[in-house]
């Protein structure tokens, strides 16, 4: 395949403007989108159809940077109001955010980024509407042809359109993501991500929930990221007041997890062939930089934040909940808590069915793992 992604950025911009009619991007992208085009041609074998699917994510982050741009001039209000200090949920993958996120989200005191609208930024239509929306529905397609591609997918890591979401494709509007390297091997990228300063990454992330919740504007945010532990030190600096509730697993069990969700992403790029010792070693490496980050970063703020155990919330859900609501000041209404366990009945683990995995055929060991994370399982009392 002698198709080239750097040869490709007009035509990118091109086709993006083909899909949503818009030709403003903004600014102070390009350095980030051309490094990962370098990448993406020098570093990694896509197939053929890995190809166009990589064009075509690129294009998405392209329109949504679109949609940002002509929400943000068509409702210049959105950018004079203050957000109350949001909530974050990070930790390692694996960890039980996306469960935690879900559950806590049933508290209607919250606004949380819906997946539909990430990709499309604009102020929150009211939910009756979003069935008649035509981006609505491509993003509910989206997700059945990725699930019809790779069903596993679904037991690993469900995705619904009209639910909550991580940060994750939001902040990826910056083309600043390990996102990228989730899907494709492209190590040259993700060295030079590590080196960067995320703050202006976080303010427009800051300047796209305004404007997605112009209709909401008084209500807090709940958001979800585990990559946010690369870069916390710029969401502090751009969100001063917020609480970080960060989750902890024995990093052999979460890194063993990640690793096997990993190589599944990368499959409708890289095809069934790819290297699930690529996609561990990655795990291993990238993670264990992010955690070294975030240890870091909360030496410096060690009261912004909240522990919650994987353990404890499996075991225990609601007594885990009841406790981060007396940590972080907030008040959990009698409805509100009806509401959590009712989640909790209907979304038992592996409703979706089992996520199996192991570290057998990846090339690390549990002793890999416990060697990289040595410091953090210690401070957390997560040995096995």
């Amino acid at each position: 395949m002698n198709r080239s992604f750097v040869a490709s950025e007009t035509r990118l911009h091109e086709a993006a403007t083909a899909l949503c009619g818009m030709r403003d991007f903004g600014d102070g992208y390009l350095p980030a989108l051309r490094k990962l085009l370098h990448a993406l041609d020098h570093d990694t074998r896509l197939t053929e159809s890995g190809w166009q699917k990589f064009f075509d994510r690129i294009v998405q982050v392209l329109v949504g940077r679109a949609y940002s741009q002509r929400g943000w001039r068509e409702h210049p209000q959105c950018l004079q109001y203050e957000l109350r200090p949001p909530i974050l949920i990070t930790g390692l993958p694996r960890t039980g955010t996306t469960a935690l996120h879900r559950v806590l989200a049933m508290d209607p005191q919250f606004q949380g980024l819906e997946y539909w609208l990430i990709d499309n930024p604009m102020p929150r239509p009211p939910r009756a509407r979003w069935e008649s929306n035509t981006l609505y529905r491509r993003a509910v397609d989206e997700l059945e042809a990725l699930y019809r591609e790779v069903p596993a997918m679904k037991a690993a890591h469900p995705i619904i359109a009209d639910e909550v979401y991580e940060c994750l494709l939001l902040t990826r509007q910056s083309l600043l993501s390990v996102d990228f390297t989730t899907n494709a091997h492209l190590p040259s990228y993700q060295s030079w991500f590590l080196q960067q300063d995320f703050a202006p990454m976080w303010r427009r992330y800051r300047d796209n929930l305004r404007l997605i919740g112009l209709n909401q504007a008084g209500q807090p945010w709940l958001l979800k990221n585990p990559a946010s532990l690369f870069s916390l030190a710029g969401f502090i600096e751009v969100f001063p007041q917020a609480t970080i509730i960060q989750t902890h697993r024995n990093p052999v069990t979460s890194v063993a997890s990640g690793a096997s969700l990993a190589r599944m992403a990368r499959i409708p790029y890289e095809g069934p062939d790819t290297s699930l010792t690529a996609a561990a070693q990655r795990e291993v490496e990238l993670w264990g930089q992010g955690i070294d980050s975030a240890m870091a970063v909360r030496r410096a703020h060690p009261d912004r934040y909240v522990d919650v155990y994987f353990a404890d919330f499996a075991s225990r859900p609601m007594h885990t909940i009841r406790q981060i609501y007396e940590r972080c000041g907030l008040a959990l209404s009698d409805a509100s808590a009806a509401a959590m366990q009712r989640w909790l009945d209907e979304n038992p683990q592996n409703k979706h069915g089992e996520h199996r995995y192991s570290l057998e055929g990846t090339g690390i060991s549990e002793d890999t793992i416990r060697r990289r994370f040595a410091a953090y399982i210690d401070l957390y009392g997560l040995a096995a």
